[in-house]
């Protein structure tokens, strides 16, 4: 037969030997990223532990502008709000204690009230604004 033949490369237990190496780098590799992943997962857990205890926390963000908006903190029990724009920070009003939250499920009807009734006592030209967004909402 015109002096060729067909000899196989890898003879059919080699194949599976082959296999199975491959197999099992592979599993060794998995393992590895695996344990890594844990590892990198514990140790952020173990860092987020502390940000529940840090002084100042925020509570929530209502948008005015793409480049404004007013932040309500919670600054070691005091609620504050500020307006935040590109250029500056500045403190709107600080709220008494007697505000507590009353249902975690809706954080923004509570928000709009406390704006609401923060802009009423001290700004009445947020009062504007915020009538101007409301009609611009619906």
């Amino acid at each position: 037969m015109n002096g060729l033949t067909s000899t196989p490369l890898i003879s059919g237990s080699d194949f599976w030997i082959m296999i199975f190496k491959s197999l099992g780098m592979l599993c060794l590799v998995l393992g590895i990223l695996v344990g890594i992943l844990y590892f990198i997962r514990k140790i952020n857990q173990a860092q987020g532990e502390g940000r529940d205890k840090s002084m100042i926390r925020h509570l929530s963000t209502f948008y005015l502008a793409p480049k404004e908006r007013v932040v309500l903190l919670d600054v070691m029990g005091r609620k504050i709000l500020i307006g935040v724009t590109q250029q500056n920070i500045t403190n709107i009003t600080e709220f008494p204690e007697c505000l507590e939250k009353e249902d975690e499920e809706e954080p923004r009807p509570f928000f709009k009230t406390i704006l609401r009734k923060a802009a009423k006592e001290s700004h009445p030209l947020v009062m504007d604004d915020l009538a101007m967004i409301q009609k611009a909402e619906a």
